[in-house]
């Protein structure tokens, strides 16, 4: 099978531990870097890199785009689906994920557990959304990635003063209950299919609320329940991805989801969990592409 892999580089780790999982199972790879791609739009659509036809060198495309090429990368990823390419995440899904109220929304309406959370846009509310809230409260941007956009507000005050700047600047800002448990309370369950694969829980270092390892984050290996599996599953289906990590968060009513991430990195869950996450994935992708083509 001719595999894809969308990134903006092939030196990336994951992009790197996909290529061997797809080599040693015995399939072709290439990279390709969606900046890269024309997009033909037209009686006859088609897709073309390195002025080849990809719809006629491609039989399935793993999808891994960061946020910086979200837009045009989502655009080159819904033209493949178009030409009939099956691709792993899909593009709707992706974009779903990375719209964190939006994602929020649809894991709400699918009755998956998630933090309280609210959203205005007007000054005479904000002080009422506030206190629905509670202080201290945690502040996120609409977009953002490895725990950029979001902040902590200790006071009704400097969450006020922290939403203002936020709207100065043009931009949208989820206002989220503060769950307030360990500092190792954080849970990354890598979702394949329908199932959690691996799991790991991750402390913040002193002084930090953010967990990600990207933040100087630790991390241990972890076994989930199959009621907390189940939960990871449920919120990676109900944004129709078929590869994500899903955090959860522990509250005292139970786990809760933050975030799915649609483009999960391996190098985490691989160096802490001691498991060929790639290899999964890739197996997983191939035997889609392959009940795809057999309808």
């Amino acid at each position: 099978m001719r595999i894809a892999i969308l990134s903006q580089s092939p030196n990336l780790y994951s992009t790197k531990r996909l290529i061997r999982a797809i080599k040693n199972r015995g399939h072709k790879h290439c990279v390709i870097n969606p900046y890269r791609c024309q997009i033909n739009v037209g009686a006859v659509s088609s897709l073309t890199y390195a002025e080849k036809d990809l719809s006629a060198n491609v039989d399935l495309v793993i999808t891994r785009i960061g946020a910086s090429a979200t837009q045009y990368g989502l655009a080159v990823s819904e033209q493949l689906e178009s030409l009939g390419i099956p691709t792993v995440n899909a593009s709707h899904a992706i974009a779903a994920s990375r719209d964190k109220l939006r994602s929020l929304q649809i894991l709400a309406r699918n009755g998956v557990a998630i933090p309280k959370t609210v959203m205005v846009r007007r000054q005479d509310k904000l002080k009422d959304a506030i206190r629905q809230i509670k202080c201290p409260a945690v502040l996120k941007l609409i977009q953002g990635t490895h725990g950029l956009g979001v902040m902590i507000a200790e006071s009704t005050q400097s969450a006020e003063s922290m939403v203002e700047t936020v709207w100065s600047l043009g931009k949208n800002i989820l206002i989220q209950e503060y769950v307030a448990s360990s500092r190792d309370n954080e849970v990354r369950a890598f979702v394949i299919g329908n199932e959690v694969v691996a799991a790991y829980s991750r402390r913040s270092k002193r002084g930090e609320f953010r967990a990600n390892l990207h933040r100087g984050g630790t991390a241990s290996a972890l076994t989930l329940s199959d009621e907390d599996a189940q939960l990871a599953v449920n919120a990676a289906k109900a944004l129709g991805l078929a590869v994500a990590g899903v955090d959860l968060i522990r509250s005292s009513s139970g786990y809760k989801v933050l975030e799915v991430n649609s483009s999960p990195g391996l190098q985490g869950v691989e160096r802490v969990v001691k498991a060929d996450v790639a290899g999964l994935m890739i197996s997983h992708a191939v035997k889609v592409a392959k009940e795809a083509a057999h309808g």
